[in-house]
């Protein structure tokens, strides 16, 4: 008993490890003697200093060859068989080193700390985590954005028809005069995320694009997507509509409106994100719509000429 209250806890700890004792992580001191005494038939247990010694087996050197770790006295012995002399190393593709990169980082997060996790933040685009003060809260929305980058999955996967998939638009009047049309695209099949619908509606958005950049040079869309959200218990329950919008953006006919409308996707889905981090309470209920505005581009011309006032032209100090 006096040797055992002569070691520290670590020792102790070592010792439970060694011993393959169960239960010790978090105890105190005394309740690790106890826990030791008991795992040894009481206090008769003659213990030895080098039982506590931090001594570790020396792992053996192993080398990397042929996609897979040998150890350093058979390095020799495999140079010399033929699956080494015929072995062909796999060329992985970019997405799939990105994705390799990304996910042993992420293994690494616990490790981190919150300054450190913010520098990951903002070297991979991730946003929503500056309001986040508990270093498992931002971890959990790090791993909530890379698990939906890197998986995107479809919402009809396992859906026996592809009629979900039909939308239809309906023109809204606007009292902008630089509007040319504004559509509305119901949440028709009553889909439950964000990401699902507006992926199904993207052949959609991109043909009414497409149909006014026919017969113009130009065009600024910009796009708001309605979303009910909710919070409270049942019997106190509170509703309330959230719309998310785009700012914009120019669109020519040289533009790759498939590149463009993924930006819109991530855009949207963003705003979602940083509304919801910011704890407000509010869950989506659900997805209303989607608004698809298209406005005329009138871009000024290099041989327009607008005359200056006369008092600033009589003054003869602007080059006009």
């Amino acid at each position: 008993m006096e040797d055992l209250k002569s070691k520290t806890v670590r020792q102790l700890q070592d010792y439970c490890r060694q011993n393959n004792i169960r239960g010790y992580s978090k105890l105190k001191k005394v309740e690790l003697i106890a826990l030791i005494q008991y795992h040894n038939g009481l206090s008769t247990f003659p213990f030895h200093d080098d039982l506590f010694s931090n001594q570790k087996k020396k792992r053996g050197l192993k080398i990397k060859c042929c996609g897979k770790l040998i150890k350093e006295s058979s390095i020799n012995k495999h140079l010399q068989t033929k699956a080494h002399q015929n072995y062909k190393p796999k060329k992985a593709t970019t997405c799939q080193e990105d994705h390799r990169d990304d996910f042993s980082n992420m293994q690494r997060l616990h490790r981190m700390t919150i300054n450190q996790l913010h520098d990951f933040c903002r070297t991979r685009g991730i946003t929503g985590y500056s309001k986040l003060r508990r270093k498992a809260d931002i971890i959990a929305h790090i791993e909530s954005v890379m698990f939906n980058r890197h998986f995107e999955f479809d919402s009809d996967l396992f859906s026996d028809s592809r009629e979900r998939k039909l939308y239809t638009p309906h023109e809204v009047e606007t009292a902008f005069e630089s509007r040319l049309k504004t559509y509305d695209i119901q949440n028709e099949h009553n889909l439950m995320l964000p990401k699902d619908f507006l992926n199904d509606v993207s052949p959609l958005v991109r043909g009414l694009i497409t149909k006014h950049l026919k017969r113009l040079h130009g065009l600024k869309v910009n796009f708001q997507f309605l979303c009910d959200y909710q919070k409270g218990k049942d019997g106190l329950r509170e509703e309330m509509e959230k719309n998310f919008k785009t700012a914009n953006e120019v669109i020519l006919q040289s533009t790759d409106l498939v590149a463009y409308y993924r930006s819109v996707i991530q855009k949207l889905l963003t705003e979602m994100e940083e509304f919801v981090a910011r704890g407000s309470g509010w869950t989506l209920a659900r997805i209303k719509s989607l608004e698809v505005r298209i406005n005329k581009y009138n871009p000024l011309r290099g041989a327009s000429y607008i005359d200056l006032p006369k008092r600033i032209k009589a003054k003869k100090a602007v080059i006009n």
